[in-house]
C-alpha cells in the first residue's frame, strides 16, 4: 500500500475522513434543500383586457335621494363596475357626484373609500388570502393613479391617496406572505412585486437578519464576487487560514479515497 493511504488504517483518521465527508455533505445538502424550496418561476400573470364598461352613475345617483348621497352612495357598486383604467372617466363620475348630489358631500370622498376601503373589503374579506398574480394585477392597476395625480391635478389628493392605500396594502402583503414562508423572498414575481414597490418608496420589512440569511441568499443569487470580497475583506487572517485549511483537508480526504479506489 502506497505511503499516503497508510493514514487509513489509524481508525483516528478514519473518523476524520467520515465527519469531513458527513460535514461537506450537510453542506451540500442544505444549499441543495434551500434551493429546492426556492421558488423560481418566472411566468408573469396574463394581462387582463381592458375593455370600456358601460357603467352609468347616473343612474344609480338618480335612485337614492340627493340628501341622503353620503350614506347610500353605491360604493360597492361603484368598486366592482366604474371605469377605473381611465382618467377621463373617473373626472367625469366626479362631476356627476358634485352635480346630483352637491359639494356638500364632497365627491373625492366618496370615490376614494369606493376604491380603498369597499373594494378591499369585497376582495380580501372573506375570501382565501390574494395570490401572487392578483396582487401583481392589483399593483399595476395601483400604479395607474400615481401617474392620475401628475395628469389630474384638481384631484391629486385623491390619486395619490387611493395610491398610498393599495400600495401599503401591497407591502403588508409581502410582509405576511414572507413570516408566513422563508422561501418566497427568493420567488421571482415575489421579487418583482417588491423591486416594484421600492421604486415607489415602499419598502416592505423583509430582509438578511443574521449572517447565515446573508450568505445563504448570495449564494442562492449567484452573488459569487460580492461573497469573495465579502470574505477576503471582511475577515481576519486567522479565519481565513482555518478555511484553507479545512478545504485542504477535504481536498486530500477526498484525494485519498480516490487514490484507494483507482490505483490500489
Amino acid at each position: 500500500m502506497a505511503m499516503p493511504l497508510r493514514i487509513f488504517n489509524k481508525p483516528r483518521n478514519r473518523v476524520l475522513l467520515v465527519l469531513l465527508s458527513a460535514f461537506n455533505l450537510m453542506v451540500v445538502s442544505a444549499f441543495i434543500f434551500i434551493v429546492g424550496e426556492a421558488g423560481f418561476d418566472n411566468d408573469m400573470p396574463k394581462v387582463q383586457s381592458i375593455t370600456p364598461t358601460s357603467f352609468d352613475l347616473n343612474y344609480h345617483l338618480a335612485r337614492i335621494d340627493s340628501g341622503s348621497c353620503q350614506e347610500n352612495f353605491p360604493r360597492q357598486i361603484y368598486a366592482d363596475s366604474a371605469n377605473t383604467y381611465e382618467l377621463w372617466a373617473i373626472v367625469q363620475d366626479l362631476s356627476t357626484i358634485e352635480s346630483r348630489c352637491g359639494k356638500s358631500v364632497q365627491p373625492m370622498r366618496l370615490v376614494h373609500s369606493s376604491l380603498t376601503e369597499t373594494m378591499y373589503e369585497s376582495m380580501v374579506v372573506g375570501n382565501a388570502k390574494l395570490g401572487v398574480d392578483d396582487v401583481m394585477l392589483l399593483l399595476d392597476w395601483a400604479d395607474r393613479f400615481k401617474y392620475y395625480a401628475i395628469t389630474d391635478q384638481p384631484h391629486d389628493k385623491m390619486h395619490r391617496a387611493i395610491h398610498t392605500y393599495w400600495m401599503e396594502v401591497i407591502v403588508d402583503w409581502l410582509e405576511d406572505s414572507y413570516k408566513q414562508d422563508y422561501f418566497v423572498k427568493y420567488s421571482y414575481k415575489f421579487n418583482f412585486i417588491r423591486d416594484r414597490c421600492e421604486q415607489s418608496n415602499y419598502k416592505p420589512s423583509i430582509g438578511s437578519d443574521t449572517t447565515v440569511e446573508k450568505i445563504l441568499d448570495n449564494l442562492i443569487l449567484g452573488k459569487w464576487g460580492y461573497l469573495i470580497n465579502r470574505f477576503w475583506i471582511g475577515t481576519g487572517i486567522l479565519f481565513k487560514m482555518c478555511v484553507l485549511v479545512l478545504v485542504l483537508l477535504t481536498f486530500y480526504a477526498y484525494g485519498l479515497v480516490v487514490r484507494k479506489h483507482l490505483f490500489n
